[in-house]
């Protein structure tokens, strides 16, 4: 404590005694009633006295300097539940618009994201993936749920893995995904969902004790049009999935090859 630093230097006197002269009060009264006087500091001249204090004024010193330190330590303490807090708030936040199964988005997610992106707060070129595990109740007839999880996690892995930063992949429902692609004409989507066939078709997850399990994907692909908003959009990419289905599977369908 800041007391403590200056305590072998002091010279206690009662007032009016000057340096040099006896006191007369006993030790009690001198603790109690007698000034102290700071002296010997570094870089003063010799004996020289830089101010006269009370004993009593040096014990309220040192209770604020004790509050000062518990206060300090009460503000820490705060600012790390508050650190917590924080960090709880955003976990649940995550958690609202998080699959739990996939890590990917949810529906609400997409729903929010695509009605901010079709609101007018976003220019250039908006395209929509729409993709289906194909015959998805077979594996999971065939190979059990737990299999039919794994199938779920890989295509979910694959779908991260062919994505910019700016776009977005959701669970949609079930078997169902979605990606959102910002800045992308329908050509360039289509790339992106020949590219996510093509290594789901490849995927290979274990099936346990059935061995390796294939699977692939049906995917329909739609752009936003002038005056389009979140229900005629998807209703283009969802028909465009229908065909990708009707016409045999494991394949992509634009919405412009759509009657």
């Amino acid at each position: 404590m800041i007391t403590n630093v200056y305590r072998h230097l002091v010279l206690i006197r009662p007032e009016g005694v000057c340096a040099g002269q006896s006191c007369d009060l006993g030790p009690t009264e001198a603790s109690q009633s007698c000034p102290v006087q700071l002296a010997g500091l570094p870089g003063l001249p010799g004996g020289a006295s830089v101010a006269v204090i009370s004993q009593a004024q040096l014990q309220e010193l040192d209770r604020l300097v004790a509050a000062n330190r518990d206060l300090k330590l009460g503000l820490e303490a705060e600012r790390k539940r508050s650190r917590q807090l924080l960090d709880a708030l955003t976990r649940l936040r995550q958690a609202v618009v998080t699959d739990p199964l996939t890590g990917l988005y949810n529906r609400r997610a997409m729903d929010g994201q695509m009605n901010e992106l079709l609101g007018g707060r976003s220019v250039g070129p908006l395209s929509v993936l729409m993709l289906d595990i194909d015959h998805f109740k077979r594996i999971n007839d065939t190979y059990g749920h737990l299999c039919g999880d794994r199938v779920l996690r890989r295509v979910a892995m694959i779908l991260r893995r062919c994505l910019r930063a700016e776009d977005s992949a959701f669970r949609y429902g079930g078997e169902e995904f979605m990606v959102l692609l910002p800045n992308t004409p329908l050509e360039g989507a289509v790339c992106v969902a020949e590219a996510i066939r093509d290594l789901i078709e490849k995927l290979c997850a274990d099936g346990m004790e059935y061995g390796p399990v294939h699977c692939t994907v049906s995917l329909g692909v739609a752009s936003r049009h002038d005056h389009d908003d979140c229900d005629s959009l998807f209703l283009r990419v969802d028909r465009a999935l229908y065909e990708a289905k009707n016409l045999g599977r494991n394949r992509v369908v634009p919405e412009s090859l759509l009657a």
